[in-house]
């Protein structure tokens, strides 16, 4: 599914870090309800348990393209929130051409149809998993161009935050992290390079006493950790 999860055992009052999306109850109720065609009985069993049985990699495409189905048609609903609200908010206050990151591809999805309807269709361009590769090039051409009307680069960072040039903004919100410390400095980068002639401003939208916290908790921890072995002063970040 691409993303990580935390339990909780109520027993020791602890959190516990989860690797296997699958094994989390909420999501395995579902799962279970609605794609019995795909898993076997044996996996549906084990699932109900601890000793979670792994999901081999094909059946775990067809789970999350099942999942995205029923997002999509309107039998599981998305639960409200304002992170679009905000994210619009900032832009408006912002000026210039804007980088926006998201870990999801649902939330590019989301990010882009709010982009469209509050800014027009030529008004961003996107970087991510469903982009095509012919298209990828040009649309940084697009955003890097100061004659065009391509204000907003949208993308996860985990396909354009390596390697890519993207000066033409000098302001980069994230609008959903994830723990991967090396892409979060390395998406940091793509306007922080040569060619950059303004200030850089850094903005997180994050959602107070929810995951949100925690992972930025996490990567500040890894931040200090790693600018201490380094032997380096600790810095200021997010």
């Amino acid at each position: 599914m691409g993303f990580d999860l935390y339990g909780q055992n109520k027993q020791k009052g602890e959190t516990y870090f989860r690797s296997n999306v699958w094994g989390w109850r909420p999501i395995w109720k579902i799962v279970t309800e609605f794609c019995d065609d795909i898993l076997d009985a044996e996996e549906i069993k084990r699932g109900n348990y601890n000793d979670f049985v792994k999901i081999d990699g094909a059946k775990s495409i067809m789970l999350a393209t099942r999942l995205q189905s029923l997002i999509d048609d309107g039998t599981i609903k998305e639960l409200p929130n304002n992170r679009i609200g905000e994210l619009l908010d900032l832009l408006d206050e912002v000026e210039g051409k804007v980088v926006i990151w998201a870990q999801f591809q649902r939330d590019v999805h989301n990010i882009i149809q709010a982009l469209h309807k509050e800014y027009g269709e030529g008004s961003f361009v996107d970087y991510y998993g469903l982009t095509p590769q012919e298209d990828r090039q040009k649309n940084i051409q697009k955003f890097q161009d100061p004659d065009s009307g391509v204000r907003f680069f949208v993308g996860t960072t985990q396909t354009g935050g390596y390697g890519i040039t993207l000066t033409a903004a000098s302001t980069m919100i994230y609008y959903s992290n994830g723990y991967d410390l090396e892409k979060r400095q390395q998406s940091e980068a793509r306007i922080d390079r040569i060619g950059q002639e303004k200030p850089m401003t850094y903005i997180d939208i994050i959602c107070e006493n929810t995951v949100d916290t925690r992972i930025v908790k996490a990567l500040r921890k890894k931040v200090d950790i790693a600018t201490q072995i380094m032997g380096e002063e600790l810095k200021a970040w997010i």
